[in-house]
């Protein structure tokens, strides 16, 4: 119970994180991305956590996902979709273009 509570603690809202140990159990059933190394009050070693995606069937597989620093990107790419999909991109990347000559 205490291990559940600091890993929702360590959790951003709105997401979920789970130990190696569960991970392990659920693998094939899930989509998790595997998070740095957590320090948790209460234990000694630093824990393996993983920050759940999605289950597996509900995922796309062609699915792209970047994670960097201030930006989470995630491209669910659906068939005949390709041309609007890029469309999008254009105009976020406008976005961004306009937000960095403004500041």
């Amino acid at each position: 119970m205490n291990l559940a509570s600091r890993l929702e603690s360590a959790a951003e809202p709105g997401k979920i994180l789970i130990t190696h140990e569960t991970w392990s159990l659920v693998k094939d059933a899930v989509v998790a991305e595997k998070m740095p190394p957590l320090t948790v009050k209460g234990f000694d070693q630093p824990l393996q956590a993983y920050e759940l995606l999605g289950l597996r069937e509900s995922v796309s597989n062609k699915t792209i996902r970047r994670k960097i620093d201030g930006m989470n990107i995630t491209i669910e790419l659906a068939r005949g979709n390709r041309e609007q999909t890029i469309q999008v991109l254009k105009e976020l990347i406008d976005e961004i273009d306009v937000e960095r000559i403004a500041t």
